[in-house]
């Protein structure tokens, strides 16, 4: 993360965190920029655990239509 960056009174995080290897150290970086509101939007896999879980997508193993490499998360 670039620390000359500052802070933005809103920050959009959408369409990028399935793609991205490390997304837990990605949010909390996005969290020290977001000054009072962060939006996150991202695929939405594993509905049935009812505790947070998170899938990884290789590429040589991704349906049509997804990422070819990257993260499915729970609500």
């Amino acid at each position: 993360m670039n620390e000359n960056l500052g802070q933005f009174d809103i920050a959009l995080f959408n369409s990028i965190i399935y793609h991205i290897l490390d997304p837990m150290q990605a949010v909390l970086n996005m969290a020290r920029i977001a000054k009072h509101v962060l939006t996150i939007e991202t695929h939405m896999d594993l509905a049935e655990p009812s505790k947070p879980a998170m899938v990884f997508y290789r590429g040589e193993k991704a349906a049509p239509g997804f990422p070819q490499n990257g993260w499915g998360v729970n609500s």
